[in-house]
């Protein structure tokens, strides 16, 4: 081999070992064979992918769903298309790896494709912020992107998150190769792309309308109708029954509207709803450094690159900032940014080792520090998250402990029995015996503040608590879908 391949041959076989290690990582937070539905909105893809296989067609509107539970077919059976293009690609992996005729459980394949969605992802954002950032940036973003603890989540069930992760990044990347390779065809692909995504979830709106206005700055002459016809074309060839159907996809835009605007309930019992519990789980979850990091970005001395910045900066306080006030806490709504957040990350650890070759030769160790210090939180998060929540043998473990512990607290109150009030919240106030402790399935939310404030008002006390492996982190889904951060145990005084 000649001197001069014998460096990028070598430098190759890093890359392809660096990637192979993330990967395995990766797949080591996320796999997961658990048989059956952690949640009820994992049953929508199984039922509409049953409609479109007994029934041909490609209507993936939820109210034809074919229901496994009947109470979901209530519960979940709107007339609507959210998730279309997600569903649908369900559908064409289905028929290729033929679920039904093999028998494969259906719940347990969709989450393995939620698992290759973000392997993709992983691949595409080392080898490409690699060619476009570095390879400092490049190493620096795909080891966070391995233990984002968001992405993490979204891999354990079968819902469009990752889907959509992987074709955002394929819409940015669009943008990033034709501004640099200077083709503008790959800004008409970006329209499929963004189609695509727009199909699914309309959230996602905002950002594929920034790349209309990114190409009127920028590509002038790139007719901005043919722009548009792409994205339709996007958006019809995996849900074609939006385009028939427009009142139906209206409707469940307004439902989603209804949802998340509108203040939420603890069963019967209304409560003041707190704001800003999405940046109170970035932060928790993520870490101060990363956000630190984040704002580095905004310092590239590269025109481009700090230009890029603030534009993906600007994109991504939006989305926070917006779903920050909403009603409806649901941290997987800035699913989509996780590229975002990447390539960010890129661009400011590049700064940081321009700014560091000047400072010392010790370049690798402080770099190292550097990506330890960033992902030091998000991966001890993700870690905690994968062997508390998502390890069969943890969680009867921890519902033996839940038992062992209930057992000794009657046992230090002799003929007392519990009841989860979280449950009856029409017993609060009705019931004068002393000899009934209330359980509270408590979460981090003011909410619970306020129902342990309405127990204290009505002469409970709080006699005992047990903490659950997530008390120590802010309000997310897990504490909702899984179990709480703690139990907290009332009783009437005496």
């Amino acid at each position: 081999m000649s001197r001069t391949l014998a460096p990028r041959y070598q430098t190759g076989i890093f890359h392809a070992l660096f990637v192979l290690m993330c990967i395995s990582i990766a797949v080591y937070f996320r796999l997961d064979f658990y048989p059956d539905t952690y949640y009820s909105d994992e049953e929508i893809p199984i039922a509409v992918v049953k409609y479109i296989e007994t029934h041909h067609s490609l209507d993936t509107n939820w109210k034809q769903g074919v229901w496994r539970n009947p109470g979901d077919q209530w519960a979940f059976g709107y007339d609507q298309y959210n998730f279309s293009s997600y569903n649908s690609t369900l559908y064409y992996l289905h028929q290729l790896f033929n679920v039904s005729k093999n028998n494969i459980n259906p719940a347990v394949f969709n989450r393995i494709t939620s698992v290759v969605f973000q392997i993709v992802t992983l691949v595409l954002i080392f080898y490409s912020l690699n060619y476009l950032i570095g390879i400092y940036g490049a190493i620096c973003a795909s080891l966070f992107f391995v233990v984002n603890p968001l992405l993490v989540v979204d891999a354990h069930y079968a819902r469009p998150e990752s889907f959509l992760i992987l074709i955002v990044t394929l819409a940015i990347f669009c943008h990033l190769f034709a501004a640099t390779l200077k083709k503008n065809n790959l800004f008409l692909l970006s329209a499929f792309f963004w189609g695509i995504a727009c199909a699914c979830k309309f959230s996602i709106l905002p950002m594929a309308a920034l790349s209309v206005i990114f190409i009127f700055i920028k590509q002038k002459k790139l007719a901005a109708t043919l722009w548009a016809l792409i994205f339709l074309i996007g958006a019809f060839v995996l849900a074609p029954y939006m385009f028939i159907h427009v009142d139906k996809v209206w409707d469940g835009i307004l439902a989603l509207f209804k949802q998340y605007f509108n203040a939420t309930s603890v069963n019967t019992l209304s409560f003041q709803r707190s704001d800003w519990l999405l940046p109170k789980y970035l932060l928790g979850y993520f870490g101060v450094a990363f956000w630190l990091a984040i704002f580095l970005s905004l310092l590239s001395k590269d025109k481009l690159q700090k230009c890029l910045a603030k534009f993906l900066f600007a994109i991504s306080t939006f989305y926070i900032f917006v779903f920050s006030l909403l009603s409806f806490f649901n941290e997987s709504n800035l699913s989509h940014l996780a590229f975002v957040w990447c390539l960010l990350l890129a661009i400011a650890t590049e700064v940081f080792v321009t700014h560091i070759k000047q400072k010392t030769n010790h370049i690798k160790t402080v770099y190292t520090i550097f990506v330890i210090t960033i992902i030091a939180t998000p991966a001890l998060c993700s870690i905690k998250i994968r062997n508390a929540v998502y390890n069969s043998t943890a969680t009867v473990q921890l519902q033996e402990s839940i038992n062992i512990f209930e057992h000794k607290l009657l046992d230090k109150y002799p003929g007392s029995n519990i009841v989860d009030i979280t449950k009856h919240l029409d017993m609060i106030g009705k019931t004068n015996t002393p000899s009934l402790i209330a359980k509270v399935s408590w979460i981090n939310r003011n909410e619970y503040d306020a129902l342990g404030q309405l127990l204290l008002e009505k002469h409970y006390v709080l006699v005992d608590e047990l903490r659950l492996p997530l008390s120590d982190l802010p309000h997310s889904q897990l504490q909702s879908i899984h179990f709480p951060a703690s139990y907290r145990y009332y009783q009437l005084r005496p």
